[in-house]
């Protein structure tokens, strides 16, 4: 599924012909496919502290330099899209186990992408700094994604049960699930300073 490449940050999924009803079992009973995931759940959370901390100090760089230093930029989007596939692995959207890597891997069927940015705004940067503030700005997508995200379980809870009967995941489900996603993505994206750009209110 492609979304809207206007944005600056960009999550897509490959739509599934056909789904696998054992991995589609293992959903339906839900932790086993959980327990297939820890290894990548232990890294992610590490990770995910060390891209916190990296993308506080990048704001900081920022109102400092005026840019966003490269390296940073990569590490903390690759552990974005690290957890975006393994996201999508548990949801169904691909049977494709996710690798253990941070970059782009053209082959797999879910791919995350933000440019990198070439002049951030300092203003926004001294949002981020306080932390708190640039939160507030938020709440009105945070309200929404955790309805949606509560909406996203259900559906693909269901598309599960779909796949074991049918062999296939209803594409209207696919495009809900991968939606949520990708809202998600867009948010996470302006929260850690890669645009500036307002995340828009769609699933596309």
């Amino acid at each position: 599924m492609q979304g809207n490449t206007d944005y600056p940050a960009r999550f897509e999924v490959d739509y599934p012909e056909s789904s696998s009803r054992g991995l589609a079992l293992l959903g339906v009973l839900f932790l086993i496919k959980w327990v297939l995931l820890i290894p990548h759940i232990v890294i992610i959370v590490v990770l995910s502290i060390a891209a916190f901390v990296v993308a506080y100090i990048g704001y900081w760089a920022v109102l400092i330099t005026g840019s966003y230093p490269r390296g940073m930029f990569n590490f903390v989007s690759g552990v974005q899209r690290w957890e975006y596939r393994t996201n999508s692995w548990m949801a169904g959207l691909t049977d494709q186990y996710p690798p253990f890597t941070l970059p782009a891997d053209a082959d797999y069927p879910v791919r995350f992408e933000a440019d990198y940015p070439e002049a951030p705004s300092r203003g926004l940067a001294l949002l981020g700094a306080l932390f708190l503030i640039k939160g507030v700005l938020l709440i009105p997508h945070i309200i929404i994604i955790v309805a949606l995200s509560v909406a996203s379980f259900a559906a693909y809870y269901i598309g599960y049960w779909v796949v074991l009967i049918t062999g296939s995941l209803p594409r209207g489900l696919f495009n809900f699930v991968a939606g949520v996603q990708r809202w998600q993505a867009r948010m996470d994206s302006w929260s850690y300073g890669w645009t500036d750009r307002y995340p828009p209110f769609t699933l596309e």
